[in-house]
């Protein structure tokens, strides 16, 4: 029987699979594995020096070494982001041909299926490279056109994307709850700004303050606002800055949206307790970026054993109570603990995928995926290099291996990415790959169809 692309995605998610089953039946996380998105225990090969890990990594490549679950899961990802990344190409290029589509689509598997982890990653980031230099020449295009403009006319715009917002409830009167929800949070959201901008808004000021109770902790996420905001003890000045930066992102995001045809805000989640989640406006094909990871990032060379003291105490899972220390598959480390939740003008508007929340496995609408601003890509050259969000919190040496890299990177870091055929309206939800990277899981943490046990949920 012929190979078709589904009973290829088949044959690879089954080995994955087992793998899962098997490393669950004997899961248990050690203390010394502090990160998000990192390999510990017994599961990653551990730190060596230089040669014995160039030694292990040739074995590796050859085949001497089996891969590891993580590694599988990796595997699976970039092959799936490949397939992302064509498949919405060619649903460009070839709209009305869908069996075009599924033979290109296949070709593109066969192409790549004895790639290792290494070859896909760099397929990969050089895949997306086209995306993100368009990406940036929107954002460069969007702000100059908001320079302009004052700040009491931001209220034009955000007016205009209130009215179509309306239209759009009004004219799909079979919305899905997730639609339905994003669409009627974002319009109560603009109308919260529209007030501002009209000083129509100062009764909201409180100078009371909050309580660490668990009971008061619920009510303070029960006070959100549309936009995720509980503006209850705030100073007013810190207040109207806040709103400021609301009203102008919101504005920024209406304008790439009429370019691209889909943009990326932040709102309250629609997972009760999540505090602000990311949205997507409009709609997104296959393989599209929908956000970056934002914050400082740590060559894998610091990771190397032996790790100084400080160094662990820094990246202990006890000083990453929101999980935001999120490892790539090359083990470089994206730090956006101080990270801000409101992108501030001049930078990267979709710099917020450090907000995303998580679903499982088989319902999360997005993956986490490693990219590079390559120097090729001369976004210092065209005025673009601010809108990288990241900078590296230490250098990297030649322990980290930069001088095998076959395009010198400018920076390592990461992005989320569309893992459905499209997706339109809703809330940006990904896998956060706790299970074997954390030494306690949190209560509401699930993965897909399995349990820690190897067992399937109801």
């Amino acid at each position: 029987m012929a190979m078709t692309l589904r009973t290829a995605i088949q044959s690879l998610d089954k080995v994955v699979r087992s793998s899962l089953i098997k490393t669950h039946k004997n899961i248990f996380i050690q203390n010394n594995c502090f990160s998000v998105e990192r390999g510990g225990g017994n599961d990653l090969r551990k730190r060596m020096s230089f040669f014995q890990g160039a030694w292990n990594g040739w074995k590796y490549l050859t085949g001497q070494i089996p891969p590891t679950h993580r590694e599988l899961i990796e595997l699976q990802e970039l092959r799936l982001a490949l397939l992302s990344i064509h498949a919405g190409r060619l649903e460009e290029e070839y709209p009305d041909n869908p069996s075009l589509q599924e033979k290109e689509l296949l070709d593109v598997w066969e192409d790549n299926k004895f790639l290792h982890n290494i070859g896909m990653r760099y397929e990969v980031q050089v895949g997306l490279v086209p995306e993100i230099i368009e990406l940036f020449e929107t954002f460069q295009q969007v702000d100059k056109q908001l320079e302009s403009l004052e700040f009491s006319s931001l209220d034009m715009l955000l007016l205009q994307d209130y009215e179509e917002t309306c239209l759009e409830q009004q004219n799909h009167s079979s919305l899905s709850s997730k639609n339905s929800y994003f669409l009627s949070t974002k319009r109560a959201a603009l109308e919260i700004l529209l007030r501002f901008i009209d000083n129509e808004e100062n009764s909201s000021f409180t100078t009371e303050t909050s309580s660490n109770s668990e009971k008061e902790k619920d009510d303070w996420c029960n006070k959100l606002d549309p936009l995720g905001y509980n503006g209850e003890g705030a100073d007013q000045e810190v207040y109207k800055a806040i709103r400021g930066h609301q009203a102008y992102n919101l504005a920024r995001s209406f304008l790439i949206k009429q370019q691209l045809g889909y943009s990326v805000i932040a709102l309250k989640s629609s997972i009760p307790k999540a505090g602000r989640g990311i949205f997507l406006d409009g709609r997104a094909p296959a393989g599209a970026i929908l956000a970056f990871f934002p914050g400082q990032v740590w060559p894998r060379e610091y990771f190397m054993a032996p790790m100084p003291n400080e160094l662990k105490e820094y990246f202990d899972y006890s000083n990453n109570p929101n999980l935001q220390l999120h490892f790539r598959g090359d083990d470089f480390c994206l730090d956006c603990r101080m990270s801000p939740y409101t992108v501030l003008r001049d930078s990267n508007p979709w710099a917020i995928a450090h907000i995303a929340n998580h679903a499982p496995f088989d319902e999360a609408k997005a993956r986490s995926v490693g990219i590079n601003f390559f120097v090729k890509m001369q976004l210092s050259a065209n005025n673009l290099h601010n809108y990288i969000p990241n900078e590296y919190a230490k250098p990297q040496t030649l322990m980290g291996g930069a001088l095998l890299n076959r395009d010198k990177i400018d920076m390592h870091s990461m992005c989320l990415m569309n893992r459905r055929k499209e997706m339109v309206d809703e809330e940006i939800l990904y896998d956060y790959h706790l299970a074997y990277f954390v030494p306690h899981l949190p209560e509401w943490y699930r993965y897909g169809q399995y349990n820690l046990n190897g067992i399937q949920d109801n």
